[in-house]
């Protein structure tokens, strides 16, 4: 079976679901590409070489169809250990990942130990916090040509010119990790989140209520099926005790159900209406809601980066010139 999905892997296969994953995080979907990709790498073909043949072109599609039937049968595997050790290594090379995090012993696939240390303590994915490793800059250069223009700049720092000045300007690139740690230890560090989590459930709400309230709107000229049309009746009787549904001819729900097709979805539609139609005055309620979530998330922010913007301007390494 050709493995395409999450979802074509049984739930057992802790493992071959894993490896779909980290296929999938880099495009490589299935056993088949999986094998290709093995085959490309020359690192990793040397350690699954079928036979320990060299590479070669023209026993290209036979090894990688031998590659394929291990890999496939990877797939199908609870654990680690039951994979052969050429392959894990060949699985941690192809995918970057750690060997701990093939078999299961970390959940953090970075095979920096450094990084999945600090991963495992913060919560912060390996990504995140390889970014704030590379300590990346910003450069201000041009804004420093500007005010220099209109002096706005002095001529020379008090101490003079450190190495790193030879632009002739004061600090001309800043750390976008102290940024984003300034941001980590301001009120923002758990306001952010909850705002947006308010917001992102207001939407959820709205835009649910909205298909609620679509749903209400339609006509149901169909005859519902005894599954549903029943269980509707049931529902609105033990929630309606003081108003039950009002059988004709004495006949039972299901004799009516059989025999009486119009007084059924009659019925089913005033049952529905009923049930649904509130949703209607509440789409624009709830739309109220989720733009009042998401004014209180951008006026978190923009106060938030004004005052810093303020802050900087008074404090930051160049000269104020405000009152």
């Amino acid at each position: 079976m050709a493995i395409k999905r999450l979802e074509d892997i049984r739930e057992e296969a802790v493992f071959g679901r894993k490896l779909f994953k980290l296929g999938r995080d880099v495009g490589i979907l299935g056993p088949a590409a999986i094998a290709g990709a093995l085959y490309k790498n020359d690192e990793c073909y040397n350690l699954v070489s079928p036979g320990n043949r060299k590479k070669y072109d023209s026993n290209k599609t036979k090894d990688i169809n031998s590659i394929a039937r291990r890999v496939q049968d990877h797939f199908d595997l609870e654990n680690g250990y039951d994979v052969q050790g050429n392959y894990m290594l060949a699985y941690s090379t192809l995918f970057n990942c750690s060997l701990d995090y093939l078999y299961g012993k970390i959940e953090v696939k970075s095979p920096d130990a450094t990084i999945a240390d600090i991963s495992e303590k913060t919560g912060l994915s390996a990504t995140a916090i390889t970014k704030l490793m590379k300590k990346d800059e910003v450069c201000i250069e041009e804004y420093l040509e500007t005010l220099n223009k209109y002096g706005l700049l002095e001529t020379m720092p008090a101490d003079g010119w450190d190495e790193e000045d030879d632009d002739g300007y004061y600090e001309s690139y800043f750390s976008v990790s102290k940024f984003w740690s300034d941001l980590i230890e301001s009120k923002l560090f758990s306001e952010l989140p909850e705002d947006w989590y308010r917001m992102a459930c207001a939407k959820y709400t709205h835009d649910g209520i909205k298909v609620v309230a679509e749903e209400a709107k339609r006509t149901w000229d169909e005859l519902p099926t005894w599954e549903v049309f029943s269980s509707w009746v049931s529902t609105w009787e033990s929630f309606h005790e003081d108003r039950p549904i009002h059988m004709i001819y004495g006949k039972t729900l299901k004799e009516a159900y059989d025999t009486e097709p119009e007084w059924v979805k009659q019925v089913y539609r005033e049952i529905r209406y009923e049930h649904l139609y509130s949703s209607v005055d509440k789409v624009d309620e709830t739309e109220t809601i989720y733009w009042g979530c998401a004014g209180k998330l951008d006026r978190t922010i923009q106060n938030y980066f004004h005052s810093l913007a303020d802050k900087w301007c008074k404090e930051g390494p160049l000269p104020y010139y405000g009152e």
